[in-house]
């Protein structure tokens, strides 16, 4: 393996300059050996074998100055995301930095396709803990959000976290109950769901579909006594009962 390096990467001693290689996570990073050739520009190579893909990056065997020397890649300490009441806040911590432009924090909902959902600029160059967070306010759309961070160089390199989940709440309204003449079902997230109701023989009396996770339901028509409301969405099916009231 071999790097090149130029006046930019602030390199001033070649001695102690080696090559790095990040973990498949991104959270860890591995000396992998090699002496830089001249400073401030020149190349280092490394024949230290490896047997997984990742980052490469020119790090210090000696910890960076106040001058910045020979600096670290961005430093992943951590990186987390948690409901809470107004949405779900997403926080990450990095050790150091390096030419980092800054932060786009990705949302799926099936944990294969990703969205930016916010972009948050870097300190571009630090030796210092930094902390950052953003508050997702976007509603659930699946019982499950799956949130990654990718961060981005000045040269547009980028570098992605590992994924971490948050769940949407799991508890489903369903109102009122005893109802007379409308029977509302609201899920904890807007996706879509599909409905019948039953009599107590099984009977399918009503069946319909909810685009965003809530639906009121004309129940007026109904005959007074006991029924059952089976909901299925993307977490499953359920089936909840109720009390249709006399007029």
């Amino acid at each position: 393996m071999q790097l090149s390096y130029g006046s930019d990467d602030q390199v001033d001693n070649a001695e102690k300059l080696r090559i790095v290689k990040s973990s498949l996570d991104n959270q860890s990073w591995e000396n992998i050996g090699g002496t830089g050739s001249t400073t401030p520009s020149g190349s280092i190579t490394s024949t230290i074998p490896f047997t997984s893909l990742g980052t490469f990056a020119l790090a210090s065997t000696e910890l960076s100055s106040a001058s910045g020397n020979n600096p670290l890649p961005v430093e992943l300490i951590s990186f987390s995301a948690e409901r809470r009441a107004q949405g779900v806040l997403v926080q990450w911590v990095t050790a150091s930095e390096k030419n980092n432009a800054g932060f786009e924090v990705e949302r799926s909902s099936e944990g294969r396709f990703f969205k930016t959902m916010s972009r948050v600029k870097g300190e571009g160059h630090s030796t210092q803990k930094q902390a950052y967070n953003i508050l997702d306010t976007t509603p659930f759309t699946s019982p499950t959000a799956y949130y990654r961070l990718r961060q981005l160089d000045f040269d547009g390199t980028a570098t992605y976290s590992n994924v971490v989940v948050v769940k949407a709440e799991s508890k489903e309204e369903l109102f009122p109950n005893p109802a007379h003449d409308q029977l509302t079902f609201r899920l904890p997230y807007t996706g879509a769901a599909k409905y019948r109701v039953l009599a107590s023989s099984g009977q399918t009396l009503q069946k319909g579909q909810s685009a965003n996770g809530s639906t009121t339901l004309d129940i007026s028509g109904l005959p007074a006594g006991f029924y059952y409301l089976e909901i299925e969405a993307a977490n499953g099916r359920m089936v909840r009962k109720f009390i249709k009231q006399a007029d």
